[in-house]
């Protein structure tokens, strides 16, 4: 109800003196009143269900039920809520409010704050100790109960802290960097995942996974459905998606042929094999799966097949190129038997080991048959390490087998000669 104010003050119309034309009461001041009092009394409103159509401003204002407002609310107090029952509004119930909602300082919830929408934070969140602004600071704990997806966070530089309930299909998307405050560096101490993680691709340069110090060697992954190695970094080795392991080459083509494990290197020594097995253990084991005879290795020189190993059911071939189409000014060898009397077949004793040995030394056979040696006489490496010869006697059989020819050739001579001297001694003898 509006206040009631009179326009006209009857009571001073009393004490004027009779004849005062001001003492007489108009007819339209008694209406103006009669106007007032309809306007105070139509602006009050039952008590049980009051409906205000205008701007109503009320000292005090208590609710008991539900109440229905089309217009503003506006609340003069200035008294903070520190609780359920303090603060300029309080309610016993709930608050439903369908628009947005602004709060000017601070908002405090004793219970659990569900957001079922997008929430913004323009300043500081603090809850257990951590405190969620452009940096994370803070010692204490921030539970995840559910399955939350946290978006590029960029995280500061705690002194200590712990993610943990990460469960069902969360995760965790970081655009910088952990526990640190310089780019590419920092690291979990602890990251247990049972489910898929997912990091960057990296590069060679700078690997997704690596190491606290060492952020140029660890794992990348250079192209779809492939995974790279590096070190210092450059990459050294990548397994590609048809599962080809390749070693000092990212290409799956490696000397011509697609292996399932490729190496290129420039070393002295490109690859290796060291045993340490009990004895009768194998160093490299090579079977055929498949029956028949086939080649187990082949050997390249360039673009040419040069030899191979082959194996059938039963025994193993060593072999060496050798395809007429491969050679021309072919001719007879002369003088082999000359060679072979000048070979110095001996016995010796290995100094490795002290067991017995029979052959040829090295530079001595390199100087009747040169093609049977390799290396040179005592030749060292960089280091002043001996740079040992080596022999291949398979490339003595054709010298043997020419001198063996020249051999018979002269027996065959031979006989013939004894058996035409035998026929004249025995005619000799007949006289």
């Amino acid at each position: 109800m509006t206040a009631y104010t009179k326009s006209t003050n009857f009571a001073t119309k009393d004490t004027l003196t009779s004849g005062d034309p001001l003492k007489i009461v108009k007819g339209t001041e008694i209406n103006t009143e009669f106007d007032n009092i309809a306007t105070s009394v139509n602006s009050k409103s039952d008590t049980a269900s009051p409906t205000f159509t205008g701007t109503v401003t009320i000292p005090t204002l208590a609710v008991t039920g539900a109440s229905t407002m089309t217009g503003a609310i506006a609340v003069d107090s200035t008294t903070d809520s520190t609780s359920t029952i303090t603060g300029s509004i309080q309610t016993d119930g709930g608050v439903g409010i369908a628009k947005a909602l602004y709060v000017g300082t601070n908002a405090n919830v004793a219970g659990t704050l569900a957001v079922t929408g997008a929430a913004t934070l323009s300043s500081t969140l603090t809850y257990g100790g951590v405190t969620l602004t452009n940096a994370v600071t803070g010692t204490g704990k921030m539970v995840l109960d559910t399955s939350p997806t946290l978006v590029t966070p960029i995280l500061g530089t705690p002194t200590s802290g712990t993610v943990t309930n990460l469960t069902g299909t969360a995760s965790i998307n970081i655009n910088g960097t952990v526990g640190a405050t310089t780019a590419n560096t920092g690291a979990f101490t602890t990251l247990s995942a049972t489910g898929v993680t997912t990091v960057q691709a990296g590069t060679a340069a700078l690997p997704a996974i690596t190491t606290t110090g060492d952020t140029n060697t660890g794992v990348f992954f250079p192209a779809a459905d492939t995974v790279g190695v590096s070190t210092s970094g450059s990459e050294r080795m990548r397994i590609a998606s048809g599962g080809e392991v390749l070693v000092g080459t990212t290409s799956t083509t490696v000397g011509g042929q697609t292996p399932k494990l490729g190496v290129v290197g420039s070393n002295n020594v490109t690859f290796a094999v060291d045993c340490t097995a009990s004895a009768g253990a194998s160093g490299i084991h090579i079977r055929r799966s498949v029956s028949g005879t086939g080649e187990v290795m082949t050997f390249d020189s360039l673009t040419t097949r040069v030899g191979n190993i082959s194996i059938t059911g039963s025994a193993t071939a060593y072999n060496t190129s050798s395809d007429y189409r491969l050679k021309n000014s072919t001719s007879p060898m002369a003088g082999a038997l000359a060679k072979v009397a000048l070979l110095k077949p001996c016995t010796y004793k290995w100094n490795a080991d002290g067991s017995d040995g029979q052959g040829f030394i090295a530079h001595e056979l390199a100087e009747v048959v040169p093609g049977c040696v390799t290396g040179a006489k005592d030749a060292v490496d960089v280091d002043g390490n001996p740079q040992y010869q080596g022999i291949d006697t398979s490339f003595l059989v054709a010298t043997l087998t020419a001198a063996i020819q020249e051999l018979k050739a002269l027996t065959d001579t031979q006989t013939s000669t004894i058996t035409a001297l035998t026929a004249r001694i025995t005619a000799l003898e007949n006289k």
